[in-house]
This record gives structure tokens, C-alpha cells and sequence, in this order.
């Protein structure tokens, strides 16, 4: 490609097929096919980036594929698609998001990937739509006049744009750049570390010596080993830290049995002694005032000049052998003046180091046994302070039987030397530095805690940054609460993303929104919310809740609350009354029904005289209460009880009939009586359900088995028709009161016992069930059957129906769901516990399936 002179070189993009060049002075230089061409910018806009597509002819089919398409951003971040066969410039318009700044564009496949400037990234396909004839219209006025004055002039298309269907790539936040394949099928995103803004806090300093154990030493505690005598005056001191420290005074030590040292020495001051032994606890190095109190304890022989009582110090010094303080002292008897004071790397000590003077055995977990020594426990921790310093009594064992022995181990080692870099070689695992920190939590073993706590935050992820900081707030972790908060409020976007902060507490995400304000208090000063581009406008807004203030400052009284109580208790009274207005309604219409089964009784009877009147109160119902309805009911009961006692038993009267006689009834049955009066009443929602059969007062027949009816189907399918044609005959019966009779229809002598057995009649005979002949009586018409012979076809065929209406029932129950079949049983269930159905004798209760009303459009069950 041969660029013209004095062009700039923005930046290049190539594909496969096409070079594309942008220079500084807006234009883009194509090479295509082997040809450069050159094409202006759209409205002359500068370009951030270029994406290329297609325009690969060995490999790509014809068609639009195949076109070469330019999708470029302008520095006003607005996209526009150059496309080969038309050789225009289509705008797009981004939906349903808009994007303010964009950084980087790839477009390739008609697929286009976006990084925007807060480091997002969208994904988003491309289609082209054509713009409305009224836009069209409204432009044709307005159009770029100066754009058909310029040879070079921009074509835009004003017939179709490009729209673009964004959707964010999730988990993706803080990228950098973005690159993918040809086919658009992976893609790879460079993002900011989560480290990157994270400052893991500070570890505190802390003193490593043995001040505190200096000044708390005396004649009377527990934990010193050794006591020198020098000038008159003792000095209490431990013999580990005297032994790591000083060498001379060491093999001094070593000479003597017990533990009292008497230092004999020439020149040898208590005062000297005593600069000694603060140098050995505290790396405190004399001064000029201290020079001058050393002068003065050497008595009569008193030097007249410092640099003299320096020399008599510097020489006790070397036989102790406390090579710094010698030499800070040799400085100043050479200069005359006392230098700062010098850095001095503290001197590492090790559990191990002299193991002659182990005083103390740790009982660890499991009964592991390990030994250390009494004064080196008690400078580091409070917990030992506490238990050997105000003790007089000699103690050798301490019981830490929680504490394992491997957490032990490093817990002594790091008392002894403080070494922080040791102990963080060991790589110790997440898990153990967490239970170390709840050891060194319950020992108040700080400084340690303060180690395992930037250890952890070493391990700080986006998933695990919630728990830490949980774990923080449970055990007082101060340092690891400090560093999980920075890291949550600099990387807030990916730990809600992953919602790794959900499992919080809430204290401690009030915590984490105080310090996120105090972070960032400065954006919190200046930054406004503001509505997306389509929200109403504010005074559209206000006039929504103008005259509906509320005010915040409101308490709610003592009165209003009692006026609220008053108000619901009166709705529950009211929902109360409800339902026993409706059980009075239900209690009415039973007592109707029953008003009504007493008259049936009574005209059974034969009592006339009542007649009148009790017909005239069937259209009369008083309300009562219980216990008279109760009462009632009671006194009912034993007037018909006493009436059955007094009636006389009927005898048994059969009449055994030939096939062309049959049975006239003159006198109807109690059953018969009672269905007819009940038919002349006008029925109502629960007479049905509430009806006083007198007949169940009274001893029942056996009822036929499912097997007799079953053999009873089958011979009325395949008997013969011959005796139908039998003439029927009248037959007088007397005026006595007849049997009962039983399911067949069949008069039956009421028996005195439960006990006795059932007699069937004779095979063929008009009282034989079974007989085809009886069942086809009810063929005949109305003149020539004999009544018997019609009720006795009636219920059989009252019979067949109920059977037709079980069979219809089960294939209702069978095709019915199993949820609705439990919805209606636990109905039915209630109800009966609601009517006491099983408890009550002087009233028969039927609660049972109603089917739904035809005009539903439910399914229509058949019977055959």
C-alpha cells in the first residue's frame, strides 16, 4: 500500500481480506481485492476504532457474507456500518441499552462485541430495519446540502438502519481489551486484577524485648531463677535470657550450686550492674546523666571526669562480654560524645537453646507433653502473666488439653523468636490459619493473631472475601476486617456480582456501608441520581402526590391504637354472628323436617284429631334455641318409643301365589304412607338430608348379598318370556296391619330377635326375587298388574338404578384426580364432624358427593 506524504498513521486493522488504514486527516484508506480506494469518515468524525468483517472470497459463499462490511466508532461514540454492495454508510442504534462511552468495537459473523469505558462488556447481533416514510418526509428538506457540494462526500443511507441488540456478558467487570475468532465463537477478555487497587494493611509494630518482665521481676514472684547480689543490693533475673544475652555472666552462673550470685568485683557498682541487666531486657543504651549517676556510686574513688568512669565501665563490660554496649561505650570514650543509638538486630532465641533450664511442661492435646521455659512465657503473653507473676506457689504443668500439638509447636516457636518470616515460610493452609487465629483469639496471643490475619488476606478472593469477613467480625479480627472491607468496597461490582455478600450479617453489612461511604465520601459529595432517558418528567411526577403529604415524623397514639383494636374486634364479632345466623338456618330447616317425619308418625297411628293442624303448621317454622330443640327432640324420641312398646306385634301373613294370581294390597305399608306425604310437601335444601324414617326404629331384615343380586341379573338376562302372560288376579287382604317389607319389596313378619335366620321363599313363586316371570310383570300394562307385582318391579327397579349410580360413581371417582378425590373426602370429613353425624340417634344425617349443575361445561358420564 502506497500512503500518501504527510499523512499520520492512526492505526491499522486487517483481516484476512482487507487492509484497512485510518490517518490523521479523517480518512480511511482501503485495500481490497488487490485495489486501495479511499473513503471519507461519516460527517467527517473522527474514529477511536475499526472493526472488519467478511471480504473473504476464497472461503466464504456469495451473498452478503461474502460483502465486505466496515463497522467503525466515532469519537462521539456512535456507530456506523460501511457495507460493500451499497457502498453507504447505515447509523446504529444500540437496544435496549445505551452506552455513553465505548472504548472498543469487533464486529464479525453480524455479530458485534462492545467494551464500553466502565470496562463492560456486551454482546449483541445486528439487523437491518427500514426507517418509516414519514421520517424520510420530514429530512428531505433538511439534508446535508454541503455534502453534494464535496467530490469526496459521505453517503449516508436514509432509507434502513442497522439495529443492535446488546445483552452483558455476565461476570465480566474492569476489562481492558477484548479480542475473538473469526467465527465468533469464544472470545477473550483482559481484566484489571482484583489486587490491583488493594493495600493489605500494615502489620503493628510491637516492641521485641523483655521491658514489662524487667520491671515486673522481684524477690517474691515465681518466675525468677536467679538473684545477684552485687554492692549490697539484689537483683532478681531469669537464667535462659541471662545465658542467651551475655556469655561471661553465663559461665559465671554455671559456677555457682544455687541461685544466689554474689559478684565480688573490683570496680563493680550495683549502678553498673544495673545498666547491665536493663541493656539485656530493654537494648537501652546509656546516657550522659547516666554516666554521671555511675560516677557518683563509685564512692572515694570517684574519677573526676566521665571519659575515666567510661574506661572502669568499658572494662566490666568486656568480662561480661556485652560486645554492643562495649562498643557504644569505646565510641564515646574516643569522640567524647555519645552517638544515636545504634540499630541493633534482636537476637532470635530458640525453645530449643538450653534445654537444661526447661521449667515448664505444656500438656497438649491427645496428652503430647512440651517443654519450655516459665520467663519467656510470661514476658509474651498476659494469660502466663496472670498465672505465674501473682502466684506464690511453684507450678511446672499448665493444661492446654483443646489445643492440639501441631498449632502448639508453632505458637511456642513464634513466642520465642518472634520471627514472622519463618513463620510464614511454612505455606500453613487456609484451614489452619483460621483455627489458629480462634486459638490466638482465645489466648490473646496478639501478635501472632495479627500474622495468621495478613496471611489470610494473602488468600482474599471475590467468592471468599464474605466469609472472611465474617469470620472477622465473630473472633475481633481487626486487621482481616480492615483488609476485607478495602477489598469488597474496591471490588464491590464482582463480589455482588458473584453475591458473595449475601450470607452477612446484617451488622456487618452495615459496617460495610459505612466504611464504603467513608472510602469514597468524596464521590458521595458531588454525585446525583439521574433518571434513564425515558422517565417522566418531575412535575408530571409531583402531580402525582401533590396534596397526598406524609409525614415521617408520625407516631401513631395510645387512642388510635385502641380505636384499631375496637375496630377488628368488632369485624371478628360480626364474622361470628355470621356463622351462627347460619346455623340457625340449618337448625330451622332440620326442625321443619322433623316437624313434618312427627305428623307421618302420627297419622300412622291413626290419630285423626291432629291432623288438621298439624297439616296447617307445615307452612310455619319457629326459630328456638338448643337446649328447647334438645328437649324436644328427647320427648319425641320416648313418645315413639313408648307407642311401638305398646303396639301389638303383626303376625307373619304370606300368601303363596301361582303364576296367574297375584297379590292386591289393600292396605298400604307404614314405608308407602310415609313416601307419599312426603312427596305432597314441598321439599326443601336439607328435608332430604334430615327425614325421620320410623321404619329404622324397627328390627330390619337381613338385606340381600351382592352374589344373590348378581345371580338375580344373570337369570333376568337369560330367562324365559313365557310367564309373562299370566292374568293377574285380585286377592281381598285383611285390614291388619301388614309387615315390613324388606329391600325386594317382599312383605316380611318383623321378628322379635336379630338372631334368627333369613327364610327365602320358594323358587318360581311371586315372592321368589329371583323368578324371571316377576321381573317381567313390569312390561304389563298398569291394568293388568296387580299392585304387589308393581311395587315388587318397582324396587327392583330401584335396585337397578342404584346399582347404575354406584357403577356411574366409580368411573367419576376412578377418571377423577387423586388431588380433587382428597379435597372432596376432607370436605365430607369436616362436615360430619361439624353435624356430629356418628353421635346423633334421633336423626339420620346424609352428607354425600353432589355433582355439578349441566349447564357447566364439565363431562358427561353415561350410564348403560
Amino acid at each position: 500500500m502506497k500512503i500518501p506524504d504527510r499523512m499520520t498513521i492512526r492505526f491499522v486493522e486487517a483481516n484476512n481480506s482487507a487492509t484497512v488504514v485510518y490517518v490523521e486527516t479523517k480518512l480511511i484508506i482501503l485495500f481490497y481485492n488487490d485495489k486501495s480506494r479511499t473513503i471519507k469518515t461519516p460527517n467527517y468524525e473522527g474514529l477511536k476504532s475499526i472493526s472488519i468483517a467478511g471480504g473473504n472470497i476464497k472461503s466464504c459463499t456469495k451473498g452478503s457474507a461474502a460483502a465486505l462490511k466496515l463497522m467503525m466508532l466515532t469519537e462521539t461514540n456512535v456507530l456506523f456500518l460501511w457495507y460493500e454492495q451499497t457502498q453507504l454508510f447505515y447509523r446504529c442504534n444500540f437496544s435496549p441499552i445505551r452506552l455513553p462511552e465505548i472504548n472498543k468495537i469487533l464486529f464479525k459473523s453480524n455479530q458485534l462485541l462492545v467494551l464500553s469505558q466502565d470496562g463492560c462488556v456486551y454482546r449483541g447481533k445486528s439487523s437491518q430495519i427500514a426507517l418509516s416514510s414519514d421520517l424520510n418526509e420530514m429530512s428531505k428538506p433538511n439534508r446535508d446540502v454541503w455534502q453534494n457540494n464535496d467530490q469526496n462526500r459521505t453517503e449516508l443511507s436514509r432509507d434502513h438502519m442497522i439495529r443492535i441488540e446488546l445483552h452483558r456478558v455476565p461476570n465480566i467487570d474492569r476489562a481492558v481489551d477484548i479480542f475473538c475468532d473469526e467465527g465468533f465463537a469464544s472470545f477473550a477478555v483482559l481484566q484489571e486484577a482484583n489486587m490491583k487497587y488493594f493495600r493489605k494493611p500494615k502489620l503493628p509494630h510491637k516492641e521485641l524485648n523483655f521491658k514489662k518482665l524487667y520491671h515486673d521481676t522481684s524477690d517474691s514472684d515465681s518466675v525468677h531463677d536467679v538473684v545477684f547480689h552485687v554492692d549490697g543490693e539484689s537483683f532478681a533475673a531469669h537464667k535462659f535470657i541471662i545465658y542467651a544475652f551475655s556469655p561471661g555472666l553465663r559461665e559465671l552462673i554455671k559456677s555457682y550450686l544455687n541461685k544466689d550470685i554474689y559478684l565480688n568485683i573490683e570496680h563493680l557498682t550495683c549502678k553498673m550492674f544495673e545498666l547491665m541487666l536493663k541493656y539485656i531486657y530493654t537494648y537501652y543504651f546509656p546516657t550522659e546523666e547516666d554516666i554521671d549517676i555511675l560516677m557518683l556510686s563509685l564512692g572515694p574513688k570517684n574519677p573526676q571526669n566521665r571519659i575515666a568512669a567510661c574506661q572502669m565501665f568499658y572494662e566490666q563490660l568486656n568480662n561480661f562480654q556485652l560486645s554492643d554496649l562495649a562498643k557504644y561505650v569505646h565510641c564515646y570514650i574516643k569522640e567524647m560524645v555519645f552517638r544515636p543509638f545504634p540499630r541493633i538486630r534482636f537476637n532470635r532465641l530458640r525453645r530449643t537453646d538450653f534445654p537444661e533450664l526447661y521449667d515448664l511442661r505444656i500438656k497438649c492435646e491427645g496428652g503430647d507433653i512440651l517443654e519450655a521455659h516459665k520467663c519467656i512465657l510470661v514476658a509474651r503473653l498476659e494469660y502466663f502473666e496472670m498465672m505465674f507473676m501473682h502466684s506464690w506457689a511453684e507450678r511446672t504443668t499448665v493444661d492446654f488439653s483443646a489445643v492440639p500439638k501441631e498449632y502448639m509447636e508453632p505458637i511456642l516457636d513464634y513466642l520465642y523468636s518472634a520471627d514472622i518470616e519463618s513463620f510464614c515460610k511454612q505455606n500453613y493452609t487456609e484451614t489452619f490459619l483460621y483455627n489458629m487465629t480462634t486459638i490466638c483469639d482465645q489466648y490473646f496471643i496478639e501478635s501472632l493473631q495479627y500474622v495468621c490475619e495478613s496471611l489470610i488476606l494473602d488468600k482474599i478472593s471475590i467468592r471468599k472475601c464474605g466469609e472472611m469477613l465474617d469470620f472477622a467480625a465473630m473472633y475481633n479480627c481487626k486487621l482481616l476486617k480492615q483488609g476485607c472491607l478495602d477489598f469488597i468496597c474496591q471490588n464491590l461490582a464482582r463480589v455482588l456480582c458473584y453475591r458473595s455478600i449475601e450470607q452477612c450479617e446484617s451488622s456487618t453489612l452495615k459496617c460495610l456501608n459505612d466504611h464504603y461511604r467513608q472510602m469514597f465520601h468524596k464521590v458521595f459529595d458531588y454525585r446525583h441520581i439521574t433518571p434513564f432517558s425515558e422517565a417522566i418528567e418531575d412535575e408530571l411526577l409531583l402531580s402525582f402526590v401533590d396534596g397526598h403529604e406524609v409525614d415521617l415524623d408520625y407516631r401513631i397514639d395510645q387512642e388510635s391504637i385502641s380505636k384499631e383494636a375496637g375496630t377488628h374486634k368488632h369485624k371478628e364479632l360480626k364474622q361470628k354472628l355470621g356463622s351462627r345466623h347460619y346455623e340457625q338456618q340449618a337448625i330451622s330447616s332440620m326442625m321443619k323436617s322433623l316437624s313434618f317425619a312427627v305428623n307421618t308418625a302420627q297419622q300412622d297411628l291413626g290419630d285423626p284429631a291432629q291432623t288438621c293442624s298439624l297439616n296447617d303448621s307445615k307452612n310455619w317454622s319457629r326459630v328456638i334455641d338448643k337446649k328447647e330443640m334438645k328437649r324436644k327432640l328427647a320427648e319425641t324420641a320416648l313418645k315413639l318409643n313408648n307407642t311401638l312398646q305398646q303396639e301389638e306385634q303383626p303376625a307373619p301373613n304370606f300368601v303363596v301365589m301361582s303364576d296367574k294370581t297375584p297379590i292386591k294390597e289393600t292396605t298400604p305399608t307404614s314405608i308407602e304412607l310415609f313416601e307419599k306425604n312426603t312427596s305432597m310437601e314441598p321439599s326443601t335444601p336439607l328435608s332430604k338430608g334430615y327425614d325421620l324414617d320410623l321404619t329404622s326404629l324397627t328390627p330390619q331384615t337381613q338385606k340381600l348379598s351382592q352374589k344373590q343380586r348378581k345371580r338375580l341379573s344373570s337369570e333376568t338376562k337369560s330367562g324365559t318370556s313365557t310367564s309373562w302372560r299370566a292374568e293377574p288376579a285380585l286377592v281381598e287382604q285383611p285390614t291388619t296391619p301388614v309387615a315390613v317389607p324388606n329391600a325386594w319389596g317382599i312383605p316380611t313378619s318383623p321378628s322379635n330377635s336379630f338372631t334368627e335366620p333369613f327364610h327365602s321363599p320358594p323358587t318360581g313363586s311371586i315372592g321368589d326375587p329371583g323368578s324371571f316371570a316377576n321381573m317381567m310383570r313390569s312390561s304389563l300394562p298398569t291394568s293388568q298388574v296387580s299392585p304387589a307385582t308393581t311395587e315388587c318391579s318397582n324396587s327392583f327397579s330401584k335396585i337397578l338404578a342404584d346399582e347404575r349410580k354406584q357403577r356411574s360413581s366409580y368411573e367419576r371417582m376412578r377418571n377423577k384426580s387423586l388431588a380433587h378425590t382428597q379435597i372432596e373426602e376432607t370436605a365430607i370429613a369436616e362436615l360430619r364432624e361439624f353435624y356430629n353425624v356418628d353421635n346423633i340417634d334421633d336423626e339420620t344425617i346424609t352428607i354425600q358427593r353432589k355433582s355439578m349443575p349441566r349447564s357447566i361445561n364439565f363431562s358427561t358420564w353415561l350410564n348403560h
